[in-house]
């Protein structure tokens, strides 16, 4: 490494570089001083200038110039000073910066950044402002992107440069928000710059994460917060989706440039690069191991219902604006973890509890960092089964165990999660059956067997399972009751062949007729789903006791007087007694907010 002056009365570098280019054949003679002829020289179908990357061997005044993209222009800039050492071992290799994947393509109805003309890079070891040395040519195009540092070869001081041609209508001042990271800026021989501290990043189209409701809502709505300020400050960023990279810590940041907004904004035109950064993200980040069809992007993604609801809705234009489209947004606030509350009782004509029941809260870290689990379920003894209280209860410590054994799972992987939730409910019901085919059950017309339903909440997703016709609710005071199982039983089925009515399945008389349970050796029914739990929302899991002797109105009704976990489930106890207790009782329940966990039960 060395800085090397030529004497006056010597020929600058420019021309001497010039005059070997030409005698190489890189840069014809008529070219040599003809700017447009020189643009010329540019491959239409290349994305970069200097597509020869020959290795110049050159005497001491010129150094290794290993795969140089050089910019001849008269208006480049202080040329009495470069550092030629193009050597990619002075590039340090694990800064981790992943150049972005030049051939990927913005989907074809709406293009997030226009095409424009390609920007010649500067020269590796070129001064900058007088005080940026270019280390290294990150990426070539419209916008060139360079590793820098303040001319010290120190690591400790390394920037990111972004180059463009300058704009007619750049702001002065551009917006800082969690995306929008503070840059120095400054324009030079027409050109733009943006300056920042290096950080380790990966551009977001070269970034795969497992498909997660929470990584997509909140990417979302970080980039609409973002445009709207941009808005209030009269900016748009520049080249959005190309500019998006994802730092040392997952998150979204922004790195590059502003234009003024102009006199007349067009609002769309913000819902349009939203909608085509939704299906990168569900493209390019959500999708590596998926199969979207070519009508339904999302269909395919392990994201639940309402989020692949909401995405489609982006994608077709369903938002008239970009105030209702944040508004969407804030409806998904995220869940506080609050109480979790547990009550069982016998109810009024039994005089044996077969039901059995959990909520416990785990915690750990780990490789995927701070694990923080609420596991709520409620089995079901099946009634009139000698030895059902005995089914119930091990169909929850296998599943207990079986969750436990699985902590170390990435919970930031739905598709993951979702098949741990259909292996664990396969454990349940193998535990269930082992234990019919010894004595004393071998030998019983009527094995053992047991509902179950359980839920896990990670984060602001709760991973839901069900076997038999036990049964979660959500509620929340904007959208009210929901139901989020469906019942494997013998009315159910009539019910979605349309043969009954709802007025008429309740009370049936083949109402306890069940289609799968905890224990069958064959034939299991075995469902498992995804949901997003909001701010206000609250989960309740409850057999057959409650929904035998309610209708799902004054279910409603007294979820939504519910003051706390635990009081909710007395009531819920209490009113089922009153209508009868014709069953064993049992509730599990979360609320969001915040409070100490809180077990009751009873007999």
């Amino acid at each position: 490494m060395f800085f090397k002056k030529p004497p006056k009365d010597e020929p600058s570098q420019d021309e001497r570089l010039q005059k070997f280019l030409e005698k190489e054949g890189v840069l014809p003679a008529d070219e040599q001083n003809n700017p447009d002829a020189e643009q010329k020289s540019l491959g239409a179908d290349e994305n970069f200038v200097d597509a020869q990357e020959k290795s110049l061997d050159r005497d001491e005044n010129f150094g290794d110039l290993h795969e140089k993209r050089l910019n001849l222009h008269e208006n480049f800039g202080d040329r009495d000073e470069i550092f030629v050492d193009a050597d990619e071992k002075s590039l340090d290799a694990e800064q981790n910066f992943v150049a972005p994947d030049e051939n990927l393509l913005a989907p074809p109805s709406e293009p997030i950044s226009p095409a424009r003309e390609v920007l010649r890079p500067l020269v590796e070891g070129a001064f900058l402002g007088g005080e940026l040395e270019i280390r290294r040519v990150l990426e070539r195009g419209p916008i060139n992107q360079y590793l820098a540092d303040i001319g010290d070869y120190s690591d400790t001081a390394l920037k990111l440069v972004f180059e463009r041609a300058a704009p007619q209508n750049s702001p002065e001042n551009a917006p800082q928000n969690a995306l929008f990271v503070a840059a120095k800026r400054f324009f030079s021989d027409e050109r733009e710059y943006a300056v920042y501290d290096f950080q380790k990043l990966t551009p977001l189209r070269d970034f795969g994460a497992p498909a997660n409701d929470e990584r997509y809502l909140g990417a979302l709505q970080t980039l609409a917060d973002s445009l709207q300020l941009a808005r209030e400050n009269g900016a748009r960023p520049a080249d959005l989706g190309d500019s998006l990279f994802v730092d040392a810590n997952g998150e979204l940041r922004f790195f590059g440039f502003f234009d003024a907004l102009g006199d007349a904004p067009d609002e769309k035109s913000d819902l349009q690069i939203l909608a085509a950064l939704s299906s990168r993200l569900a493209r390019d980040t959500f999708a590596a191991h998926a199969t979207l069809r070519l009508d339904d992007e999302f269909g395919a993604l392990p994201l639940c219902d309402e989020t692949k609801n909401f995405a489609r809705a982006l994608s077709g234009g369903g938002f008239p604006d970009l105030a209702s489209l944040r508004a969407a947004l804030n409806e998904f606030s995220p869940f506080v973890a609050g109480e979790i509350s547990l009550q069982l009782d016998v109810g009024l004509e039994r005089e044996l509890n077969e039901d059995s029941g959990f909520a416990w809260r785990l915690q750990r870290a780990g490789e995927f960092g701070h694990l923080a689990l609420d596991v709520l379920a409620v089995a079901d003894g099946m009634g009139g089964h000698e030895g059902g209280e005995i089914a119930s209860a091990l169909a929850l410590e296998t599943l207990q165990n079986s969750v436990l054994r699985r902590l170390k799972l990435n919970w930031n992987d739905n598709a993951q999660i979702l098949a741990a939730m259909r292996e664990i409910g396969e454990e349940c019901n193998a535990a269930v059956v082992r234990m019919n085919e010894n004595p004393p059950y071998s030998a019983m017309r009527h094995k053992p067997g047991s509902t179950l339903v359980w839920a896990i909440r990670a984060g602001s997703r709760v991973f839901l399972g069900n076997i038999g016709d036990s049964r979660a609710y959500r509620w929340n005071a904007a959208r009210g009751l929901e139901r989020l199982t469906k019942d494997h039983s013998y009315v159910q089925d009539l019910l979605d062949a349309g043969r009954i009515s709802q007025d008429e399945a309740w009370g049936h008389p083949d109402g306890n007729v069940i289609l799968s349970h905890v224990g069958m050796a064959r034939g299991l029914m075995l469902d498992v789903s995804v949901r997003v739990l909001r701010a206000g929302d609250r989960l309740v899991l409850v057999s057959d006791g409650v929904v035998d002797t309610m209708r799902d109105p004054q279910i409603e009704e007294i979820i939504a007087g519910g003051e706390n976990a635990p009081g909710l489930a007395a009531k819920l106890v209490e009113k089922a007694n009153e209508n009868g207790g014709v069953d064993n009782i049992s509730v599990a329940c979360l609320f969001s907010g915040s409070g100490e966990m809180e077990v009751r039960s009873g007999k």
